[in-house]
């Protein structure tokens, strides 16, 4: 028998859950459901959360699962780190028909600061499992073995997988280059997208693709860093992989930490582009430094050289669009003698063609891992004035790049006042000349054929250990 209102007030939770469990053991759930409601109306309580929770179990024991639903979700507005709330709604909504809203809850779990206490772990880990199984919000890109019938016995891919994006993007013409290098000293290499078809072309190149549908268990696959989830992934489908981090700034905002470290755990080797990369990598990832490999790009000295110049600035109005917003207009206004050329939308070729008969080139980096635009624009015969985005401190050297601090835009126009002096100097291009024959030595093809080769070494080493499994 339920008690009066007056007498369910006056219950403290513990003797509420009491009462409720004995109606239970009845089989008087209905009851147990009612006692639960008069009291969460009628009691003042900090703890009225455990009772909304409580209902939401009762509910779903019933298959009623939109008021368990509902439960679970009073129960987060009042306490948003009650963790077993929210895996149980998660799972409610996978079994609702509602997966996206599953794996948010996952991730949500997962972000909260109490799945971090020891008495939590285990939710931390039901939570990451389903996250991997479901392969969503970051399983958008599905894997799948090809066909064994036409893989051959001796068959060692090396295969860069690559977002299905055709803008002009540094990052993925490197991995195209990779492969293409990977090809010319004798690796089996391909790029893989994911959408049957897609290819890149916005800059010439020659690289075999293939694509999600074709991957065997004898392959080797370089992820980069925005696809943690794929490694996850291959790693379940037992094909060995490396992560390739272009950007370090990318790593941590990628998915949870927690599930970022699976990732990186699982992977053989984890390649880096520059010194400030491999830095980032190892404080973030300390246990695992003795994985990490530097590796570099090139630039095509040949399409990125000197050219007749023009007083013209070039600049990338899509990096830090905000920045360039400011800064642009007020130039334009100070130095009309100066044509302001933004590179958006072009080609390889074109943005080259632009480069070459340009004298400064604005650099609004972000956080980058080693940028490349700078690179071809100082080999083009450019100064740099800008932002190193962090990873171009290595190369960030004056005459031919000048600093200024990230934001100040004032800062910014100042120095112009003394480059575009320099730029017209009659011997800027001679004193520009030191700095550019280091950056072909940098950044040239041979630095980067022979790390790669190296790198290659290193995998193979690795996939002989303990870690890796069979060697390519």
């Amino acid at each position: 028998m339920i008690p009066n209102p007056d007498e369910i007030k006056k219950l403290s939770p513990v003797e509420l859950i009491v009462q409720a469990q004995q109606l239970e053991t009845l089989g008087q759930t209905d009851n147990a459901i009612e006692l639960y409601q008069q009291w969460i109306k009628h009691a003042e309580s900090p703890l009225k959360y455990v009772a909304f929770f409580n209902l939401g179990v009762l509910h779903f024991s019933k298959q009623e699962h939109g008021l368990a639903i509902e439960m679970y979700q009073k129960v987060l507005a009042l306490n948003p780190e009650f963790i077993q709330a929210r895996l149980n709604l998660a799972t409610l909504f996978e079994q609702s028909g509602r997966p996206e809203d599953a794996a948010e809850q996952w991730q949500l779990a997962l972000n909260s600061k109490a799945i971090h206490e020891p008495n939590n772990q285990q939710f931390q880990v039901t939570a990451l499992n389903n996250l991997q199984r479901m392969q969503k919000p970051y399983g958008q890109y599905s894997l799948s073995m090809g066909n064994p019938e036409s893989q051959t016995s001796d068959s060692k891919r090396i295969i860069h997988i690559s977002t299905d994006d055709n803008t002009p993007t540094g990052g993925i013409k490197v991995i195209y280059k990779h492969s293409e290098l990977l090809r010319q000293i004798g690796y089996d290499a391909y790029i893989m997208h994911f959408k049957e078809g897609f290819r890149c072309d916005w800059f010439n190149n020659s690289a075999s693709v293939i694509y999600a549908n074709n991957l065997f268990q004898t392959d080797t696959v370089i992820v980069p860093e925005v696809l943690p989830q794929v490694g996850i992934q291959l790693h379940t489908m037992g094909i060995k992989y490396c992560m390739f981090v272009q950007n370090g700034y990318y790593v941590l905002p990628s998915v949870p930490l927690e599930y970022l470290h699976v990732c990186y755990q699982n992977a053989a080797v984890i390649l880096s582009i520059s010194d400030d990369t491999t830095n980032l990598l190892r404080s973030i990832f300390p246990e695992f430094s003795d994985k990490i490999f530097r590796i570099k790009y090139s630039v095509d000295i040949n399409k990125f050289c000197l050219g007749e110049k023009l007083n013209k600035v070039t600049y990338m109005p899509r990096k830090n669009a905000q920045h360039s917003a400011n800064i642009v207009p007020w130039l334009k206004k100070l130095f009309p003698e100066w044509t302001f050329v933004p590179l958006h939308n072009m080609s390889e070729e074109q943005v080259a063609e632009e480069l070459q008969s340009s004298k400064i080139f604005l650099a609004f980096s972000d956080f980058e891992g080693c940028p490349v635009p700078p690179i071809e624009a100082a080999l083009s015969g450019n100064v740099i004035l800008g932002y190193h985005g962090w990873g171009g401190r290595e190369y960030w050297a004056e005459p031919n790049f000048r600093e200024v601090v990230f934001g100040d835009i004032r800062d910014f126009v100042r120095k112009f006042y003394e480059v575009s002096s320099f730029a017209n100097h009659p011997s800027f291009q001679e004193i520009l000349k030191p700095g550019i024959e280091q950056l072909k030595v940098n950044y040239g093809l041979n630095a980067e054929k022979e790390l790669l080769g190296q790198c290659m070494e290193f995998i193979n080493d690795r996939l002989k250990s303990n870690e890796g499994g069979t060697s390519l």
